[in-house]
């Protein structure tokens, strides 16, 4: 009843507002001017070039924007009347703003900016953290940024990629565009622990419950900004922000007009070709579009499954998945978006986007070959900076489906292919294929409503409200939905409250609270206490966090065949009833049943210096302790075969399979230390380093007794040391070279090939780039990218490929 009035609420709000939209657009001003200007150095006043000019409101919205050309110089058309704020960013610039711009109908206002070379990462600004625009600096959470360019110049397969160096992240690659990201531990094939959001919206997968790298709706040269909170974050995000949240900010056409192409070619036949185009229609219609192709040929990895008689434990024969495998990959995206400017301070969005992915995606339950696997997605948001005078407003709903196509199990279809003399089904190439087909045709509904208000410049209020609703569909080839089984529904309700106060001068208080009702978990509460206290550029911060994961949708509901050994078939399966047991030994003991399974819950308390030093260094310091209670475990095998004893089905009968199943298993609490640090060396040069130390105590608290102990799945020391240099040789110009080691680690998933430990490894990476100032009137660059450059051979997760070096060039240009 309640997650039906919430989502009701949140559609009816939505509708009137956009149903004011046109009213309020047919008696707004039409009339237009525009802002000129040049952007120099402070120093020597020489013009600087590819800077992005902003008007914004004076509530923060972009209005409309330009790029400076070779000469500094822009031009910002059709700015609607009124009192704007105009800022400039450029990468290796310190952020530059002229407040109070007043622009007049049918006249040019001039702006001369300038700008002081060296921008550190606390000057950033983000929006994930609170919710509202702010410093990095001042942030009350742990807080990591990339930049859009840094994305382009680095050229990694996925966006994923570039993140890889950031101080606390858990970064790992287990395939060419198999690259995922997490936090303080517990990693997985499907790691579900972090939030993804694109522009607001979730872009994990509705049915899978977890983001795929090959199937993340963003263009790379449409991307803006990442965003990365280290922490529980339910008390703003809800479930599954246990260990944080990554949020991809995409470019809005008013601060990003223009045109661009971008042609990666490499090694193991890499091509990447990028397009984009936005720009303003009207005064009051904007639009973007975007389309990015990668291809390319994976590093190529085989598996071999011995089949072994029963009796003798002796091999007799040895299935493998070369004759199924297909490492080559194949991934279309595209997305569009129309803007709608009703009024100064006010915006409507409409995007979509599609995604169809050729790829291998290691899993829990063995590998996937992706094969035609298509995401869509249709996304409807307004922002108002006004709301009736009374803050600002943000509401959003948007569909998710999802479909797998022609997808398989590359172990299944192996094993099905095994001879019939051996016990195997003995089927034929094709016919395994279609024996293993992975159907995925899932779909999730979200709706969203948040208002923020300000007073006295001291009391900050933001409440909102949201609605899930997730249908997962795998026709029973990997969840308990087969035919006459229920199908499988999840709502998700959440309320959320925050306060922020800064009455007492450099003091800032800042306290959230978070209701959430799942339709198959029940009720959890998410609270969050903050207390910073900054000055200048000089900030410290304690806060106190409780999240909540819920398991994932594969958790609860599971059926999915893994291999046959020993005469017995494994199967996986969910844990959203529990399990009761029979033993088949005469007289034998019959163990106690397993609860079902429940949602983790994570508490943090994490203690946290961020500032700049001489307007040179910039140190970011994190200190926390996390306790995991209830904590969900990799699967594992429930049942002893050997003695009789197996699980019962649904009509109480002995499974005679061995079972494999996701536990709630104790209390484990971690401690770990985070330290990230940029030191500008002059104008040019900067070099910059991150330490990240995370520790889980020896042993849990309340362990599950005849349960192995989980495994943390991460290793307890990364190290990263990077050299940068730009405009070292001509405006422009970029270099960089950086070095990260990760420390030995043991890791445990369902898959035996997939179980075991990882050897330390250290990589080096190197890019540059140069721009092509003899093409007029565009920013055209050429960059080079070497992954692994000392081609150190290496695997970062068992069961993945031996990863090697990649070589890529990018010729890139612009017309804004």
């Amino acid at each position: 009843m309640l997650s039906t009035v919430v989502a009701r609420t949140v559609a009816s709000a939505c509708v009137a507002v956009l149903a004011c939209c046109p009213l309020v657009a047919a008696v707004a001003s039409a009339q237009t001017g525009r802002i000129t200007g040049k952007v120099t150095e402070a120093s020597g006043g020489q013009p600087i070039p590819q800077v992005t000019v902003v008007a914004r409101s004076p509530q923060g919205t972009a209005v409309a924007g330009a790029t400076s050309g070779a000469d500094g110089a822009f031009a910002i058309e059709k700015v609607p009347a009124g009192v704007y704020n105009v800022e400039a960013a450029r990468i290796g610039y310190g952020k530059s703003a002229r407040p109070r711009i007043a622009v007049i109908v049918g006249q040019a206002t001039e702006v001369m900016i300038v700008m002081s070379p060296v921008a550190l990462e606390g000057a950033a600004v983000v929006v994930t953290g609170t919710r509202r625009e702010e410093r990095v600096t001042d942030a009350p959470a742990s807080i990591g940024v990339i930049d859009g360019q840094v994305i382009e110049q680095k050229q990694e397969p996925t966006v994923f990629g570039a993140l890889r160096t950031l101080k606390g992240v858990d970064f790992f690659e287990t395939g060419l565009v198999q690259q995922q990201v997490s936090a303080r531990g517990f990693v997985s094939p499907f790691t579900s622990n972090m939030l993804l959001l694109i522009d607001n919206r979730l872009s994990s997968l509705p049915g899978v419950g977890a983001p795929i790298p090959g199937l993340v709706l963003a263009t790379k040269n449409d991307i803006r900004q990442v965003e990365v909170v280290l922490g529980p974050s339910s008390a703003l995000y809800g479930a599954n922000a246990g260990a944080g949240v990554v949020n991809i900010i995409t470019k809005d056409p008013r601060e990003y007009p223009g045109q661009s192409v971008e042609v990666t070619a490499g090694n193991r036949d890499i091509l990447r070709i990028g397009v984009r185009s936005s720009g303003i229609l009207s005064d009051m219609f904007g639009y973007k579009v975007s389309a990015e192709s990668y291809t390319g040929k994976d590093f190529e990895r085989f598996n071999f499954f011995p089949v072994r008689n029963p009796s003798t434990g002796v091999t007799v024969y040895t299935a493998n998945d070369s004759s199924v495998v297909n490492h080559n990959i194949d991934i279309k995206t595209f997305g569009g978006s129309l803007y709608f400017y009703p009024m100064s301070g006010a915006r409507v969005v409409y995007s979509g986007g599609f995604v169809r992915s050729n790829f291998i995606n290691l899993s829990n339950i063995g590998r996937l070959q992706g094969d035609d696997w298509d995401l869509y997605y249709h996304q409807l948001r307004t922002n108002l900076d006004n709301f009736f005078g009374f803050g600002s407003l943000f509401l959003q709903g948007y569909y998710t489906a999802n479909s797998a196509g022609k997808t398989f199990n590359i172990d299944n279809a192996a094993q099905q292919q095994i001879p019939a003399i051996f016990g195997g089904p003995g089927k034929s190439r094709d016919d395994a294929i279609t024996a293993a087909t992975f159907v995925d045709k899932s779909s999730r509904l979200d709706l969203e409503a948040q208002h923020t208000v300000g007073f006295l410049q001291q009391h900050f209020f933001t409440t909102g409200v949201q609605f899930r609703r997730s249908k997962p569909v795998s026709n029973g080839t990997y969840l308990s939905d087969s035919p006459g089984n229920p199908a499988i529904q999840i709502d998700e309700t959440g309320a959320y409250g925050q306060y922020e106060n800064q009455m007492v001068p450099n003091l800032r208080l800042t306290l959230t609270g978070r209701y959430d009702h799942n339709s198959d978990f029940g009720n959890f509460f998410s609270p969050k206490a903050a207390l910073s206290y900054g000055i200048g550029d000089q900030n410290v911060r304690v806060t106190y966090n409780r999240a909540f994961n819920s398991p994932p949708i594969q958790v609860e509901y599971a059926q999915s065949f893994i291999r046959r050994q020993s005469g017995l078939d494994i199967w996986l399966r969910g844990a959203h009833k529990g399990f009761e047991f029979v033993n088949l030994a005469p007289g034998g003991a019959v163990p106690a049943p397993i609860a079902a399974i429940k949602p983790a819950e994570i508490t943090s308390v994490e203690a946290g210096y961020r500032g700049t030093w001489f307007d040179r260094l910039f140190v970011d310091v994190s200190a926390y302790q996390s306790t995991y209670k209830n904590f969900i475990t990799s699967p594992l095998v429930i049942n002893d075969a050997a003695h009789g004893i197996f699980v019962k089905d649904d009509a109480g009968a002995a499974r005679r399979e061995v079972t494999l199943t996701y536990f709630n298993y104790g209390q484990l609490d971690i401690k770990g230390v985070d330290v990230g640090a940029q030191l500008a060396l002059n104008n040019m040069f900067s070099v910059s380093g991150a330490m990240s130390y995370q520790h889980p105590d020896s042993a849990f608290k309340n362990p599950r007794i005849g349960v192995a102990k989980p495994s943390f799945n991460a290793p307890q020391h990364k190290y990263h040391g990077a050299l940068d240099a730009r405009d070292w040789w001509m405006m422009g110009t970029y270099a960089g070279v950086a070095y990260t080691h990760v420390s030995n680690f043991n890791f445990i998933s369902a898959q035996a090939y997939s179980t075991g430990p990882v050897a330390a490894y250290d990589v080096v990476d190197l890019n540059a780039g140069i721009p092509l100032s003899f093409i007029p009137s565009a920013n055209a660059r050429l960059g080079i990218a070497v992954k692994n450059l000392l081609d150190k051979k290496h695997v970062e997760v068992p069961g993945s490929p031996i990863l090697g070096r990649l070589i890529m060039g990018t010729f890139s240009i612009d017309y804004r």
